[in-house]
């Protein structure tokens, strides 16, 4: 991050450590922009199905939600059963 970057948001009063953070995160959120840049035409032909998905996202959430503590606490359990059949080849 150039100097003058890092002095126009210290005058907006971001603090030194938000900036020390960002120029950190930088190459990555770089990435991110790239991965979202090569992603936006297959997003915008994908736009009716997810329209499309919207009223039965709608109707999953609150079954989601009601079970989201079993999914976390679950979680770390699946990953180590997925790590023991893929070390079994």
């Amino acid at each position: 991050m150039n100097g003058f970057i890092k002095f126009a948001l210290s005058i907006a009063n971001m603090p030194q450590a938000t900036i020390a953070d960002l120029e950190v995160q930088l190459p990555g959120i770089s990435r991110v922009a790239d991965a979202v840049k090569q992603l936006e035409p297959l997003l915008t032909a994908a736009d009716p199905h997810i329209e499309a998905l919207v009223p039965l996202a709608l109707k999953a959430y609150p079954i989601v939600k009601a079970r989201w503590p079993d999914i976390v606490a679950a979680t770390p359990t699946v990953e180590k059963l997925i790590e023991f059949v893929n070390s079994r080849g």
